[in-house]
């Protein structure tokens, strides 16, 4: 059946204009409005100067923030620049679910989502178990859980409207609408916001909406294909003009016959300079009258969207025959040129003159060219092409193509501008998962045609088979110019970058610096997500600036940079509830706790905070927790050498998840910007925040000498006496010496003889508070060994026994530092005692932390 309208001209050039005006901005911010970037279906944006050959790395490039949404993600994310939106001008990524929910996300930011909106409308999506079942799938599990908006959306710039097709059950009955919706607020359009689908022989229950909607001269075109070729079904596009949503537009392509589904792996219809669509069907009866299933199809709109050229395999019974569809993917229309190319479960490309497309011919020797583009590896018995090929004309190459069919190498073709090299000039060191569908869906991406800029982007299944299941997904990106050399994939750093089920059919979007990605989520309980992938940030404080110490610094407040920067965790609960966009397990946390805490712990996490310490000195950490059963050794924390400076943190049992008690540790700092590391020991328990005060300030003498630098002059001690010296100290040997004039004074004991002693008492600790206490020593008048020994005791523990300073420093004027841990005694203090054995002992500097 077929319904005539004229063509839009007036319309049609002002598309044009907006066309050609797009193009002169495309250098500063690039849109992608349609599945695979345009209507020639190349899959590529030229306009990316941001990510490369060499910003695409494990160390530079991954996971930024991950988007949750409320189910599945089968259509492709959709971009737009600089959109005015929520109060401000933004980049926007758009997420459809099967679930028929729309989100508008920032696309450089993430978070909590500009808007979202379900397009239920009263009732819910069908479910997978409603369709499919009688025909060749006794249980249907192409999809695993709801069937609503599936085709990728399109959305016409000019006037922000997006269009879509919702799939729902109301009151019983099975409803397709197209919808329109303003992309600033997810509002109904002014007019014409919806329409129910329907025409002559088409099943709304049956008819599977799986290509992309295509946008061309005023036209919106929706493609239909079936559920696991359960019938009555046949492969319908139809047109609504997109202002007014009168259906225009109406073809079948097995109107006297069965099936010939347009599936295309989700692609939608090519159109040329002329404004012709052309798609290619699956199995189903062909006559070459009526019927076309296996055919490529060039349609007129012109004409009522009349059949204008065709091209069908003379194997087209055995295709037939063997559910060897050849419609499994999409084709490409080879730019600047009258060509378009695909192939289907065959992997055989079929290259075709839009000119002239040849009809049924004995061989297809009418056809300019015929080749085998994928091939069987690994002993699986397929070869499938579902991910449609994409396009680039680089520097480098020429004109190339990319394919990669299921339990195949990823091929990359060269185009001599008549016809292809039939043998790859570079493949893949990896094929697609072992024998599993579909192979991968493919994106590229690149500054014009400059070698070294182009990046070919696969979205692959990791391992098993996502025909009829719910299976991991990896990310991969490649050199454009040799596909032989991968630059990334997530899982390099899975426990960063993986986006976890792969999104059947979904193919990435590139735009301006970063990459997104759908994902199934967690399989079986309909969740979804979009990730987003770019150059990773380096290591930074949250919001800026770094925490002030003293003062409570709030757990969910990590650092900025990312999984193995800022932070290192093994698994994300996908949400961060909105407040951070990268996925870690935060929740809201209930009085006394304030803001969110950082949950989930599990034994090998850890988190960074970039702090900056007013005063230098100990100081007790009031720790905010939360546990229903109690953790020993649940925590600690370090510095950024990885010094354990809390010792190990118990958490007591507090009855409950957001049941708050408060534990306390001691930390000594010193002054400036540092980072701390809070390292999980132990898994069960929550944390809210970290309370620093101060408990004592740094002491630091210079030991017989004045105030030299933060050493104040000699203070605290008893007996004894001093020396000094103009000698040059070499510091070289120790980390964080004192100034060299602290090594040029002493104290010393007041005569020569074994047994005679000098000590600093040093008040005003904490008491049982712990510290850090580094002696500083240099020998000055002896030059050999054993001329001065003595001993060292704190709080009535001998640290050192028989120390020489010349024999630990191996010459004279040589500083040497000796550092232990202590606690103050039950007066507060700190008593260090110095006992000679031979001679005079000695001290130079004394730093207590």
């Amino acid at each position: 059946m077929k319904m005539t309208q004229p063509r839009k001209c007036v319309l049609f050039l002002s598309l044009v204009l907006f066309m050609l005006l797009a193009n002169i901005c495309a250098s500063a911010q690039v849109s992608v409005l349609t599945q695979h970037n345009d209507n020639q279906r190349t899959g590529a944006n030229l306009s990316e100067t941001t990510l490369n050959t060499s910003s695409v790395n494990v160390n530079q490039f991954g996971l930024l923030f991950r988007m949750p949404v409320d189910d599945q993600v089968y259509a492709s994310p959709l971009y737009v620049a600089n959109l005015n939106i929520a109060g401000g001008t933004r980049n926007v990524v758009y997420v459809a679910t099967v679930n028929n929910t729309i989100y508008a996300f920032d696309a450089d930011k993430g978070g909590t989502a500009l808007w979202s909106r379900n397009f239920n409308n009263g009732g819910r999506p069908t479910s997978h178990t409603e369709v499919g079942t009688g025909g060749l799938c006794t249980t249907y599990t192409d999809y695993t859980g709801n069937i609503g908006i599936v085709g990728t959306p399109v959305i016409d710039a000019p006037t922000n409207t997006m269009y879509f097709v919702a799939r729902t059950v109301e009151s019983g009955g099975t409803f397709q609408r197209l919808r329109a919706i303003d992309i600033t607020t997810g509002n109904d359009r002014a007019s014409a916001s919806s329409v129910a689908i329907g025409a002559n022989g088409f099943d709304v229950v049956s008819q599977n909406q799986r290509p992309a909607l295509t946008l061309s001269q005023g036209i919106v075109y929706i493609a239909w294909s079936s559920f696991c070729d359960f019938g009555p079904y046949h492969g319908f596009v139809m047109g609504y003009d997109a202002s007014t949503f009168q259906q225009v537009h109406v073809f079948n392509d097995t109107p006297s016959g069965t099936q010939a589904g347009i599936w295309q792996a989700g692609q939608g219809a090519n159109v040329d300079s002329n404004g012709d669509l052309y798609f290619m069907t699956g199995n189903g009866t062909f006559d070459g009258g009526s019927n076309f299933g296996e055919s490529f199809l060039k349609l007129n709109p012109s004409t009522g969207l009349g059949l204008q050229d065709w091209f069908t395999p003379s194997d087209f019974s055995n295709m037939n025959a063997g559910d060897r569809d050849l419609g499994s993917a999409g084709a490409l229309l080879i730019p600047n040129t009258s060509l378009i190319v695909g192939g289907g479960k065959d992997g055989i490309f079929y290259l075709l003159n839009t000119n002239g497309m040849g009809h049924e011919v004995a061989n297809d020797t009418q056809i300019v060219q015929k080749f085998q583009a994928t091939f069987v590896h690994n002993g699986c018995a397929t070869l499938h092409i579902h991910g449609s090929p994409v396009y680039w004309d680089s520097n480098s190459n020429g004109r190339v193509i990319y394919v990669w069919g299921e339990n195949d190498f990823l091929r990359q073709f060269q185009f001599n501008g008549s016809t292809f090299n039939t043998s790859a000039i570079h493949t893949s060191t990896m094929t697609a998962a072992t024998c599993g569908m579909p192979g991968c869906m493919l994106s590229v991406s690149a500054n014009g045609a400059a070698t070294g800029s182009g990046v070919l982007w696969a979205n692959c299944v990791l391992s098993g088979d996502a025909n009829h299941g719910t299976v991991p997904g990896i990310f991969r990106a490649f050199n454009a110019d040799d596909v032989g050399s991968e630059l990334w994939d997530s899982q390099q750093n899975a426990a960063r970058d993986n986006c976890s089920n792969y999104s059947k059919y979904s193919y990435p979007v590139v735009a301006n610096g970063k990459a997104y990605l759908g994902s199934f989520g967690t399989a079986g309980n309909n969740s979804g997500q979009l990730c987003v992938y770019g150059l990773l940030p380096s290591e930074g404080p949250f919001g800026g600036t770094p925490a002030a110490i003293p003062g409570t610094v709030m757990a969910e407040n990590y650092d900025t940079g990312g999984q193995g920067v800022a932070y290192n965790v093994t698994s994300v609960n996908g949400t961060a509830n909105g407040y951070r966009s990268d996925g870690v397990d935060l929740e809201a946390a209930t009085a006394p706790a304030t803001g969110n805490d950082l949950g989930w712990t599990t034994a090998g996490q850890w988190f960074r905070y970039t702090v900056n310490v007013a005063t230098a000195g100990t100081y007790t950490v009031s720790i905010l927790v939360t546990a229903p059963a109690a953790v020993a050794d649940a925590f600690h924390i370090s510095n950024s050498s990885g010094t354990n400076l809390s010792g190990t943190v118990a958490v007591p049992a507090s009855g409950g998840w957001q049941n708050w008690v408060t534990v306390t540790a001691t930390v000594t700092l010193p002054a400036g910007t540092q980072t701390l590391t809070l390292n999980q020991d132990t898994a069960g328990w929550n944390i809210d925040s970290m309370a620093f005060a101060l408990s004592s300030a740094p002491v630091d003498i210079n030991a017989g000498g004045p105030t030299t630098g933060s050493f104040v002059a000699d203070t605290d001690f008893n007996g004894g006496a001093t020396i000094n010296h103009a000698n040059t100290i070499d510091l070289s040997g120790v980390a964080n010496p004192a100034p060299m004039a602290v090594y040029q004074s002493a104290r010393v004991t007041a005569t020569i003889g074994a047994g005679t002693t000098f000590s600093y008492t040093i008040p005003s600790f904490t008491a049982g508070s712990g510290h850090t206490v580094r002696l500083h020593f240099a020998e000055t008048f002896w030059t050999a060994a054993g001329q001065r020994v003595f001993n060292v005791s704190i709080n009535g523990t001998q640290v050192l026994t028989n120390f020489d300073i010349f024999a630990t420093a191996g010459a004279t004027n040589k500083a040497v530092i000796q550092q232990f841990s202590t606690t103050a005694n039950g007066s507060g203090q700190i008593v260090i005692q110095f006992t000679t054995v031979t001679n005079k002992a000695l001290i130079s500097g004394i730093e207590i932390h």
